[in-house]
């Protein structure tokens, strides 16, 4: 993967500032700043972390991907949207380091700044070639070995599924079951009511009594019921009349209208 090993090398120079990227005018400019301003610690904090990236994003990790033990394979490069999403954001990162007037001429105040002095030039590339050089020493001499980098994101990334199965899974299944009742449930039970008012109240109230003898120990059979005349089915009962479903839901209505003056 040719391609996609230059530019990896080149955002790993960006982001360690190595001269002609933008990270090294960006970087300058910040670490500068701090100086300029007495803020010492600050400074050398800013001089750390640039050690500390080089090591990290610009040795380490193209050393590992590319250039250390041979894993035997032989990928082909990505698509070609995926090396444009790559190359761009390279070619701004040459850009900007070469022309760092362009950036200037966003920032929202007037910018007097030349990061390619000798001065700075030498001292960051002290800087980075002695991080690198500390890298290979460290390389040769101590004995590596497979390890398992715990990171701290583990902890909320494992805390945060678990509170997640814990808050959010009664509440998926009291959402099914909110979801079931009122879609489903509750349409269908007034969809049959509609059909026979009177034959959904007969069977409600036979109903009722069923489960009251079977509450006194008394469990007769549903035939047994029916034959008695004590439980009628759905057909045999007669539908209210036009004049009744209109009354009955006047009623409700009116109920309702109550409801609400009640409320106001």
């Amino acid at each position: 993967m040719p391609i996609t090993l230059g530019l990896c090398l080149i955002g790993a120079a960006s982001i360690s500032a190595f001269p002609l990227t933008s990270g090294f005018v960006t970087k300058s400019m910040i670490a500068d700043a701090a100086a300029h301003e007495g803020l010492t610690t600050i400074w050398m904090l800013l001089t750390m972390a640039s050690a500390g990236v080089f090591l990290h994003a610009g040795i380490k990790f193209p050393y590992f991907v590319f250039f250390a033990k041979d894993s035997g394979l032989r990928p082909k490069e990505p698509p070609l949207n995926m090396l444009i999403g790559m190359g761009v954001p390279a070619f701004l990162c040459i850009f900007i380091g070469v022309f760092p007037q362009s950036i200037y001429q966003m920032l929202p105040f007037a910018v007097d700044y030349v990061p390619y002095t000798s001065y700075h030039v030498i001292t960051q590339l002290q800087l980075l070639m002695f991080s690198g050089l500390a890298f290979f020493v460290l390389l040769k001499y101590l004995q590596r070995t497979d390890t398992i980098t715990l990171d701290t994101d583990w902890f909320y990334r494992r805390g945060g599924q678990i509170v997640v199965n814990m808050v959010g899974t009664p509440l998926v299944h009291l959402s099914n079951s909110l979801s079931k009742t009122c879609f489903e449930t509750i349409p269908a039970f007034l969809i049959r009511f509609g059909e026979n008012p009177t034959a959904a109240i007969k069977i409600g109230v036979d109903t009722m009594g069923v489960w009251a003898d079977k509450k006194m120990g008394r469990t007769p059979s549903l035939k047994k019921l029916v034959r008695e005349k004590k439980i009628y089915p759905r057909s045999q009962i007669k539908p209210l009349s036009i004049g009744a479903g209109v009354a009955f839901i006047l009623f409700f209505f009116f109920m309702m209208f109550l409801i609400v003056l009640n409320l106001i």
